[in-house]
């Protein structure tokens, strides 16, 4: 898999774990990772110069972690899916150093479309919502950074058909 490297310091932002949890296309999977970063990319340039530009996204391809170690970015080299068929409560246990994460499910190749998910654990819950690919990274970012909370955007996905998306202009 093509990787970089990032900063792992307690300053920096975590890796974001993103699980496969249906089979689908390595295509889409990459889809998946440029929209997000392209999005970010371009909101730093066009309205937020203090947005954090580097790839922060990590497919979890592998059982035996309990943390993302490197961001993933295309071309990708997964040959298994060991997540697939697995439950949120089985995901959360790979997310040792985060407490949000995504899951790329049976509706994402064909919605483009994946599941954030907040581990809540004082009351040992989750709480999800459905977002477009482009805007994985910068929603995973600002619940990170605390402008925003799950609450407010499951509010605005309820608003907008069931999915939280951003600004087309971006995407």
């Amino acid at each position: 898999m093509a990787s970089e490297q990032l900063s792992t310091s307690p300053m920096a932002r975590p890796f974001f774990p993103a699980f496969c949890t249906a089979s689908m296309p390595l295509s889409t999977i990459e889809e998946f990772l440029f929209k997000s970063h392209q999005y970010v990319y371009e909101l730093s340039h066009k309205s937020m110069p203090t947005l954090v530009k580097d790839p922060l996204l990590s497919i979890m391809a592998d059982a035996t972690e309990s943390h993302p170690r490197v961001v993933s970015s295309p071309p990708l080299q997964i040959r298994d899916y060991p997540f697939i068929g697995k439950s949120t409560e089985e995901l959360a246990r790979h997310c040792t150093q985060s407490q949000w994460f995504a899951i790329l499910d049976e509706r994402s190749e064909r919605d483009k479309t994946v599941v954030i998910v907040e581990i809540d654990a004082n009351n040992n819950t989750f709480h999800t919502v459905r977002t477009n690919f482009a805007a994985t990274q910068f929603v995973l970012c600002s619940l990170y950074d605390g402008p925003i909370g799950i609450g407010e955007l499951q509010d605005q996905a309820a608003s907008q058909g069931g999915v939280h998306s951003l600004p087309i202009q971006f995407i």
